[in-house]
């Protein structure tokens, strides 16, 4: 827990952040930090990691039974991804936790259930960061501790494609302050000519639960958050961004103020091609709750529906419905968990969706490349 004495705070172990943001971490480590593969949750090369040892196997839930769904990674994935957790950390009092610290067990719990399950399509990269806790947002400092997190974020991507990539395309993957952070880092070296390097690598970006980080103009699809990164428009594009906020549609958004003539990012990733529509979700991923399913996953696929709508103040977002066929004999069991906002199961919702979209999208960059 941390403790504050004016504008400084401090973490139990001992680390003050005060004045200006310390970077690139807290604990004063040198910039190769993550050579260490203590300092990353999944790693190929560290042995029963995170991802390793989650156990991923669902039960799929759907109109006419049950089926065990057994997982299965992919034996010579062809491209990389690179995901940064979310906000995990619920001390009270504004701050960061320090790799001095003990490891939040919530870190890896977040990890295996959001990202663990991308080794389906991708080798899984997922660095620690030092994380500014939640209370950190309604802070005035919050910039100055997010940007421990960005510096970090930026080292681990560094050493990654220093050590890792070899001219591999790669997603990148965040979800919430894990978006936020990968957002500083796309804005300062995915933009523009430098970028281009960058961006040609780049099978998508899924910024996931940006809660309104990622803006466009109204009516475009590139602008505002990002000049040279479009909002993915059809199934098959890439180099592109992927970003929502989700919401049932019995609890819409209440208004928020962002600048005249910019909308909040909503991209519909269980139908790129026209999102204003209701889809059915292909499977939201979801911790088990139903009775006798005794896998820790469940699957529930064509019972929900995702559609980009907007709000009262005429901002997008995901409006997620309960949309069973008639005769569907399941019944709705996620608002009555998560309601009044959706925000911490923005990725499990459309976990399938995503999943077959980066399949899709690293069989477009796989065949561009040279050979």
């Amino acid at each position: 827990m941390a403790a504050t004495t004016g504008s400084t705070s401090t973490n139990a172990g001992g680390t003050t952040v005060g004045g200006t943001a310390v970077a690139p971490g807290m604990d004063g480590k040198p910039s190769d930090r993550y050579s260490d593969l203590t300092y990353w949750h999944c790693h190929p090369d560290k042995r029963d990691d995170v991802c390793d040892t989650a156990d991923l196997a669902a039960t799929e839930v759907s109109a006419t039974g049950r089926k065990v769904l057994e997982h299965k990674p992919a034996a010579a994935p062809t491209i990389d991804c690179f995901y940064v957790y979310p906000t995990v950390d619920t001390s009270p009092v504004a701050g960061v936790r320090s790799f001095s610290q003990p490891v939040n067990p919530l870190e890896a719990i977040v990890v295996q259930n959001t990202f663990a399950r991308f080794d389906e399509v991708c080798r899984p990269f997922a660095p620690r960061y030092e994380q500014m806790n939640g209370a950190g947002y309604r802070d005035g400092r919050s910039a100055e501790l997010l940007a421990i997190g960005d510096a970090q974020v930026e080292e681990a991507f560094d050493h990654y494609l220093a050590t890792q990539n070899n001219g591999r395309p790669f997603v990148l993957m965040g979800h919430s302050q894990g978006t936020h952070h990968l957002i500083a880092v796309m804005k300062k070296r995915f933009e523009g000519d430098a970028g281009a390097a960058l961006r040609s690598k780049l099978v998508s970006a899924l910024l996931l639960g940006p809660v309104g980080y990622v803006v466009v103009p109204t009516g475009k699809l590139v602008g505002g958050t990002f000049s040279s990164l479009p909002l993915c428009s059809r199934p098959d594009e890439t180099a592109c961004v992927v970003a929502y906020d989700s919401f049932a549609v019995t609890h819409p958004p209440t208004a928020g103020g962002l600048a005249a003539g910019m909308d909040r990012a909503c991209t519909n990733p269980a139908d790129l091609t026209a999102g204003d529509r209701a889809v059915p979700l292909a499977g939201p991923y979801l911790t088990q709750s139903t009775d006798g399913v005794t896998t820790p996953t469940e699957v529930w696929p064509n019972f929900y529906t995702a559609r980009c709508t907007r709000d009262s103040a005429g901002q997008p977002f995901l409006e997620i419905a309960a949309a069973p066929a008639p005769g569907d004999p399941r019944e709705e069991r996620l608002f009555d968990r998560f309601v009044p906002t959706l925000h911490l199961v923005d990725p499990n919702l459309a976990m399938r969706d995503l999943l077959d979209l980066v399949a899709r999208q690293a069989k477009v960059v796989t065949s561009a490349r040279p050979r």
